[in-house]
């Protein structure tokens, strides 16, 4: 039988290569069942360390539990009903934006009559009333959808935690207190809570910034902008993208280009504020992922695992990358995900290794076709 390492380069790429698609393919499939399990895991990774910081002040386990309950409820019902609130006061002065929008439409195609462009269409299609309302009708639906399916998350969340103990526990059995998935699964937990409360911080000055800012130019539903941008901008690069351009085409309805224009600069600025300056300084550990990293795991795990995974994208990312520098043989991907080349002595020390040990592979072949 022929050995993993007597075949060549080329039939081991294709072999794993077909795994990896075989694996992606399973995932996406179960994306409906496993992503309410992933976010649902996530949340009891950061919740974890409030429950244990009031057991450390002399709280009972039920009474943190209780606390977190009533705080995390608390918290989906008030973010629930500013959403209803919100979406009913955008339903009233619906009639008042499709009227600015028509006048704005009628300027824009009066410009694009002289390049003989026609936008008759696109405005009898987009503009409809009728539309609109069926759009703000299914927006709605969804965030219904999005109450129940958040009040189900904290039933899971609680019986996480309150299996994190004995799992733990479990775990380092099983699997021994040295094993390096072990080691690698405590760092990610703690590089997690460390990411998610520092970029907290981040996007709630941002997210205040923004929703100042926005007051000032008198832009409509500003803190509903401002909530926005904060929950979004968990998403890396996408998500402030995202999160802005609710505000800016409401500005440009209400004010025109010009101000629309300024919210984009002013909203760009905010956050390369609180991107480049904040961030660094609040985070004096980076997760060790390069930001090509970070963009394309986006696009990536939101095919895989839906909106979910595109909010989840750099936790799901960092795993991987903790599993990958398990194993040499991986963890040459791990590198290349990573945000840091290796110091040029190691990629020398590196390199004569894979000479030899490619050597010693081919000898042995040898000595085997000789016997």
């Amino acid at each position: 039988m022929l050995r993993i390492g007597e075949m060549s380069p080329f039939v081991r790429a294709i072999g794993v290569g077909a795994g990896i698609v075989i694996v992606l393919g399973g995932l996406k499939l179960a994306g409906e069942v496993l992503s309410p399990i992933i976010f649902a895991t996530w949340l009891a990774i950061l919740c974890l360390p409030i429950v244990r910081s009031l057991e450390r002040k002399g709280w009972p386990r039920w009474a943190a539990m209780l606390l977190l309950i009533v705080a995390v409820v608390a918290l989906f019902a008030a973010l629930g009903g500013f959403v209803f609130l919100t979406i009913g006061q955008v339903r009233r002065r619906l009639p008042e934006y499709l009227s600015q929008a028509n006048v704005l439409t009628t300027q824009i195609q009066t410009v694009l009559d002289r390049f003989d462009i026609d936008l008759s269409n696109i405005n009898g299609d987009m503009l409809d009333p009728g539309t609109v309302l069926r759009t703000a009708t299914n927006v709605l639906g969804q965030t219904i959808n999005g109450v129940i399916f958040g009040l189900l998350l904290v039933v899971g969340v609680i019986f996480m935690i309150l299996e994190s103990d004995r799992f733990g526990a479990k775990l380092r059995y099983g699997l021994g207190s040295d094993s390096p998935l072990v080691r690698q699964l405590t760092q990610f937990s703690d590089s997690m809570q460390q990411f998610f409360y520092l970029r907290t911080i981040n996007n709630l000055i941002v997210a205040v910034g923004a929703g100042v800012f926005l007051v000032i130019l008198r832009i409509d539903f500003a803190v509903a902008w401002a909530v926005l941008i904060f929950f979004l901008s968990y998403i890396p690069n996408i998500g402030i993208i995202l999160a802005c351009i609710p505000a800016v085409a409401l500005a440009l309805l209400q004010h025109g280009p010009v101000t629309a224009v300024i919210v984009v600069v002013g909203l760009t600025a905010i956050n390369y504020i609180g991107d480049w300056a904040l961030t660094p300084r609040l985070m004096s550990q980076g997760l060790g992922l390069s930001q090509l990293t970070v963009f394309l795991s986006f696009f990536f795990w939101a095919y895989i695992f839906g909106a979910v995974g595109g909010l989840l994208s750099v936790p799901l990312t960092l795993l991987v990358k903790l599993l990958l520098e398990i194993s040499d043989s991986t963890r040459w991907l791990a590198v290349l995900m990573g945000d840091k080349a290796p110091p040029p002595a190691d990629v020398a020390g590196s390199t004569s290794e894979a000479l030899h040990e490619t050597a010693v592979v081919r000898s042995d072949g040898q000595s085997d076709q000789a016997g």
